[in-house]
């Protein structure tokens, strides 16, 4: 989909928190290892992915992928971690 100005916000449920992660490019956790991939394709539809470095089964949880509208659509993601993966910066 080409979002045109509209913006995608990556949320976090449960765990006691629903606060906003990302808005468009921006980052608003102050998790460091939390990150947005954005980008446009040959087609023009628009990707905002959301990026977990060092993920470890702290994170496992529901997250919300939003477009931020006057109708907002939404979907939801579940994370899963088999195994924790780390690299060293």
């Amino acid at each position: 989909m080409h979002l045109l100005k509209k913006k995608v916000a990556w949320a976090r449920h449960g765990a006691g928190s629903n606060d906003f992660l990302t808005i468009g490019k921006d980052v608003w956790s102050k998790d460091k290892r939390i990150n947005v991939s954005y980008r446009i394709d040959q087609h023009q539809i628009t990707y905002y992915d959301l990026q977990i470095m060092n993920v470890s089964k702290e994170y496992v949880g529901d997250y919300e992928c939003q477009i931020i509208d006057k109708s907002p659509v939404k979907t939801f993601v579940h994370l899963k971690v088999e195994r924790e993966y780390f690299e060293q910066l």
